[in-house]
């Protein structure tokens, strides 16, 4: 039915390619584990921020060594501007997220993790 080609195509996630700019924390444990990533990704000529990801949706495996690396990346102010409160770190961790469109002020729309990627080379000023 080519309706329902249409409405599939309609459905199907686009990709992004986006670095962790930084993360959030639980307050309620006592180790205040990072519980958000901050994700940034191109916007026309430079890096802008686009939403947040659950570390919670990672499989275990890429949950485990983000988690691991986070400390060992901080920084104290953010990369890119974000008006979010959280620990920043180096844009070094990148993920490919998909999403089901663009808002209005260029956020993502129900991000999801899809794949990590390899480490973007990052040089301190």
């Amino acid at each position: 039915n080519p309706d329902d080609l249409k409405k599939k195509a309609a459905k199907a996630k686009k990709l992004v390619e986006c670095v962790v700019i930084g993360y959030q924390t639980s307050s309620s444990s006592k180790e205040f584990e990072p519980t958000t990533l901050l994700l940034a990704a191109p916007q026309g000529n430079r890096l802008g921020f686009v939403g947040t990801l659950k570390l919670s949706s990672l499989p275990e495996k890429e949950r485990a060594d983000i988690i691991t690396r986070l400390p060992t990346l901080q920084r104290e102010k953010p990369y890119v501007r974000c008006k979010l409160a959280a620990q920043w770190v180096n844009p070094v961790l990148a993920l490919r997220v998909k999403f089901d469109d663009w808002t209005e002020n260029k956020q993502l729309q129900n991000p999801a993790f899809e794949e990590q990627l390899a480490d973007i080379p990052f040089k301190k000023k």
